[in-house]
């Protein structure tokens, strides 16, 4: 007689380093369309993305493990490293675009 297996938890996506960059991130999965979308956090290791981290899994779990609004989850300036200069330009990493001038 066969043994069955006891299905496994689901586990918590990590808080992970993007290799060269520096800056945090996590892939989290929808629970109904099984779409993957990246979280830039912010520099790694850092409080500001460790807290916006744990702001956002517990948004996920919440939510039925539904992929948050990604404006809702954006890091703070001083979360963030590199990536701008004084007139305020574009934060590639984190999605954010210049504003248009007009």
């Amino acid at each position: 007689m066969a043994r069955r297996r006891s299905p496994r938890p689901p586990r918590t996506p990590a808080y992970r380093a993007r290799s060269g960059s520096g800056q945090a991130i996590v892939t989290l999965t929808d629970s109904a369309t099984k779409r993957r979308r990246d979280y830039w956090l912010g520099a790694f290791g850092s409080p500001g993305s460790r807290e916006l981290y744990h702001r956002l899994i517990a948004a996920w779990e919440a939510g039925g493990r539904r992929l948050p609004d990604p404006d809702e989850f954006r890091p703070s300036r001083s979360a963030r490293s590199g990536g701008a200069s004084a007139g305020g330009a574009v934060w590639r990493r984190c999605g954010v675009r210049r504003p248009l001038r007009g």
